[in-house]
C-alpha cells in the first residue's frame, strides 16, 4: 500500500475537443504551485484525474493545491494491490485513523470485474468488514465519514475518506492576461480573485500620491496582491504608481464634483499603456452597481470611455454583505481593513457628480494641458514594479 493524492477536474470535462489544452495548463500550474512551496512530487496526468506521488509529507501538499484554479477536488489514497486481502488491511489502516466518528457510508464502484463482479458486491464487502471491526453504524445519509473503494480499469483499488474542495472553474492563464485596478478596500481583491477563476492570470497596479504612497499603505496593498496572486498559474506583477502629476493638473478645475470621474478616467489610459507595453488583454475593477458615486451606469458609461479594452465587473450585481463574505472565504478581509486610505478616498470632493455626462467631461478635458506627455512621464518615472511571489525591497 502505499498513498498519493487523487485530483478531478472541474469545468475542464465539459470542454470537449478543446480538453486537452485545458488540462495541460492545469497540470503545468499544479507542478508550478507545488514547486513554489518546495514540494517534490511524481505528477500523472489521466484522461479525468491527475495522480500526484508526493515525496514529502502528504498533509503538506493540500494547502497549495486548494489554490489551484481548475480543480473539483482532490483526496489522499492508498492504492491498494488487486486482492481481498490488501483491500482489509487498507481498510484496517483507515480504521486506525478514526477519532469520534459514529456513521458511515461505503461509496463503491468496481470498473475491474475480476475481484468483485459486481459494484454491490464490494460495497458489502466493505461495510461487512467496518462493522465487524468497529461501532459505527451505516447512515446513508446523515454519515460522518463516506469510505470511497474504486477499482479502476487499470486494476488497482483505491481507497479514500475525505474529499478536499478545490476551486471551480478554468485554470489560470487558459483565457489570457488581465490588469486588475487594485484600490486598497475589500472589492477589488475580490474582483480580481473572481476574474482568476474563469482563467485569467491577473497583475495589479494601483495609484499613489505623494501622501498615500506611504509604506503603511504600500504594505498594505503589497499584501492584497500577494494573496490573490497566489491564486495565479504564476507570478504576476504590482505596479506602484505615483499619479501625483496628474491629480495636481485635475485639482486645478474648478469643477470640483467632477474630480473623481476624471481621475478614474486617467487611470484607464495610464492602464491602457501598461496594457500596451507588456500585452494585458482586459482591465478589472471592484465596482458594483450603485454602490458610490463612481459606480452608477452613467459614471461607468463616461469612465470607460476613454477604452477599447473590456473592463471586467465580477462584483457588478453583488452586495456588500456578499463581497465581504467573499472576502472572508479568501482571506483578504483583514488586510483590505488595514489602516490606510487609497487616492480615490483622500480625492473624493463633498458632492460628486452621480450622473455625468459626456460633454460635461470633454469640455473639462479640454482644459487640462500635456495630459499625454505626463501620462508618459509618469510611466518612465514615477512607477515601481514589484514580481509578485518574490522578496523585493
Amino acid at each position: 500500500m502505499n498513498k498519493e493524492i487523487i485530483i478531478r477536474y472541474s469545468e475542464i470535462t465539459l470542454k470537449g475537443k478543446n480538453r486537452m489544452g485545458f488540462t495541460n495548463l492545469l497540470f503545468s500550474n499544479i507542478k508550478r504551485a507545488l514547486k513554489h512551496k518546495g514540494l517534490e512530487a511524481s505528477v500523472k496526468k489521466g484522461y479525468d484525474k491527475i495522480y500526484i506521488k508526493p515525496e514529502n509529507n502528504i498533509d503538506s501538499y493540500i494547502e497549495p493545491l486548494q489554490k489551484v484554479v481548475g480543480i473539483s477536488w482532490f483526496s489522499i489514497i492508498e492504492k491498494v494491490e488487486m486482492t481481498k486481502e490488501a483491500l482489509s488491511e487498507s481498510l484496517n489502516s483507515f480504521i486506525k485513523e478514526l477519532n469520534n466518528e459514529k456513521t458511515f457510508r461505503v461509496s463503491a464502484k468496481a470498473v475491474n470485474k475480476e475481484l468483485f463482479e459486481s459494484s454491490n458486491l464490494l460495497t458489502n464487502f466493505v461495510a461487512n468488514h467496518i462493522l465487524e471491526n468497529t461501532n459505527l453504524k451505516v447512515n446513508l445519509n446523515n454519515y460522518d465519514v463516506d469510505v470511497t473503494v474504486h477499482i479502476t480499469a487499470e486494476k488497482e483499488i483505491l481507497v479514500y475518506s475525505k474529499k478536499h474542495q478545490g476551486i471551480i472553474g478554468l485554470p489560470a492563464g487558459s483565457n489570457g492576461k488581465g490588469l486588475s485596478l487594485l484600490s486598497g478596500g475589500i472589492d477589488s481583491p475580490v474582483a480580481a480573485y473572481k476574474t482568476i477563476t474563469r482563467g485569467i492570470n491577473v497583475s495589479f497596479v494601483t495609484f499613489l500620491n505623494n501622501v498615500t504612497g506611504n509604506p503603511e499603505v504600500i504594505s498594505k496593498i503589497r499584501k492584497l496582491a500577494e494573496k490573490i496572486n497566489s491564486y495565479n498559474g504564476k507570478p504576476q506583477y504590482l505596479y506602484l504608481v505615483n499619479f501625483t502629476r496628474i491629480q495636481k493638473k485635475i485639482t486645478e478645475l474648478e469643477n470640483t464634483s467632477y474630480r473623481i470621474t476624471l481621475l478614474r478616467r486617467y487611470y484607464f489610459r495610464f492602464a491602457e499603456l501598461l496594457a500596451e507595453k507588456f500585452g494585458y488583454d482586459m482591465f478589472i475593477t471592484g465596482d458594483s452597481l450603485g454602490q458610490v458615486a463612481s459606480q452608477t451606469i452613467q459614471s461607468m458609461e463616461v469612465i470607460s470611455e476613454v477604452t477599447n479594452k473590456i473592463i471586467v465587473r465580477p462584483l457588478i450585481s453583488s452586495s456588500k454583505n456578499e463581497i465581504i463574505n467573499e472576502a472572508i472565504q479568501i482571506n483578504t478581509l483583514d488586510s483590505s481593513n488595514l489602516p490606510g486610505s487609497d487616492m480615490c478616498a483622500m480625492f473624493v470632493p463633498k458632492k460628486p457628480i452621480i450622473f455625468p455626462t459626456q460633454e460635461e467631461v470633454d469640455s473639462l478635458e479640454s482644459e487640462l494641458k500635456d495630459m499625454e506627455e505626463t501620462l508618459q512621464l509618469v510611466l518612465e518615472e514615477d512607477m515601481r514594479a514589484i514580481k509578485l511571489g518574490e522578496n523585493n525591497e
